[in-house]
């Protein structure tokens, strides 16, 4: 019962329920699908990731690896709108399907979640679920003949076979998502992420070129990972001496707060993901939170200073690439910490200093 990574005892109890129930109703169904169980499928394949733009980085190098291993498949890929950009331009994907899933806080509704598997009820080949939610691997026995994902909020019985999460181990998600490619035994031919980069507007890093650039991105998806925009005003106002700053951010507050210093080598920008994903691949260190930025920073093999909570294994969602340096406030797991309290800006100055030597 405590395999499930869910904060509620109660969510606990309930999920062990549904998994004792449904593994007792599916064994036989399970059983002679098993039966009759061939690995020639590479004509319909699907990936559903239906979480965080961040998850999806992590997640290019998987979908790469399907279409490397099945060259002739039709690659489609069922995510949530501000996952969507992140495929842009990912030569390997053939048709993006785009759902705003309600249990993640999306706007559309159960219908919607029908009326895709009325239309697509198990005509892929194969589906991968990425996230091990219960209602996507739901989804994934819906719309597939053979299903492979994880068990960790429960639902594995609907999967044809299934990893179990072990958060003990020292891997990233990216290896761990490589293990269901194993299980269907494809070969893993590229661990590189992938991201386009788009020419986009230049203007963005217009500064002093004797000054190496940094960007500095406050913007995280929960409060529990939050660094105080003060510290980020701290640090900013303390780089600014030897370093330009670019400061992006899509909570205009925090960027009001940077603007307040009236720096002239600081900007602020307020950007679309494309000219995000952009700025990032010019400059010469991000610093970010245990979010997109990290991610992207590291996909494009960017010097990267990292800010992690303790509500996260830390090598589950470690940046994965080189030129990495993670700062974590606590070394033991607790997902009850509220924002990095114990991070301080002398710290990362710190590791900037490092990386600059």
């Amino acid at each position: 019962m405590f395999k499930y990574k869910v904060t509620s005892i109660y969510k606990k109890f309930l999920l062990f329920f549904f998994d004792l129930l449904g593994n007792f109703l599916f064994f036989i169904p399970n059983f002679i699908e098993k039966l009759f169980y061939k690995e020639d499928f590479d004509s319909e394949i699907l990936v559903i990731r239906l979480d965080n733009m961040g998850d999806m980085v992590l997640s290019t190098s998987f979908l790469k690896n399907i279409k490397l291993n099945k060259p002739n498949s039709k690659l489609s890929v069922l995510c949530r709108p501000c996952q969507n950009k992140i495929l842009d331009g990912l030569e390997f994907i053939d048709e993006i399907i785009v759902f705003d899933a309600f249990w993640f806080g999306g706007k559309d509704s159960y219908k919607k979640i029908i009326n895709l598997i009325i239309k697509k009820f198990r005509s892929y080949d194969l589906v991968f679920e990425l996230h091990g939610e219960f209602i996507s691997n739901f989804l994934a026995y819906c719309l597939g003949k053979k299903r492979y994902g994880f068990s960790i909020r429960g639902g594995n019985f609907f999967l044809t076979k299934y990893i179990n999460y072990d958060w003990n181990l020292k891997q990233s998600i990216v290896e761990i998502q490589f293990k269901l490619l194993k299980l269907v035994h494809m070969k893993i031919y590229s661990k590189k992420l992938e991201l386009k980069v788009f020419n986009q507007n230049n203007n963005y890093l217009s500064f002093d070129k004797t000054r190496k650039i940094i960007v500095l991105h406050p913007g995280v998806s929960t409060k529990q990972r939050e660094w105080d925009i003060f510290n980020w005003k701290e640090l900013c106002l303390k780089l600014s001496i030897k370093y330009n700053v670019i400061v992006m951010d899509m909570n205009q507050k925090n960027l009001n707060v940077i603007n307040n210093l009236n720096l002239q080598n600081v900007k602020t920008l307020n950007v679309n993901l494309r000219d995000f994903i952009y700025v990032i691949s010019k400059v010469d260190l991000l610093i970010g939170l245990e979010s997109l930025s990290s991610h992207v920073s590291a996909a494009l093999g960017q010097k990267t200073i990292s800010l992690y909570s303790s509500t996260t294994p830390i090598n589950l969602m470690y940046p994965y690439g080189k030129n990495v340096v993670v700062i974590r406030d606590g070394d033991l797991l607790d997902y009850g910490v509220q924002g990095l309290k114990n991070i301080s800006v002398d710290q990362v100055l710190f590791e900037v200093d490092n990386f600059f030597k």
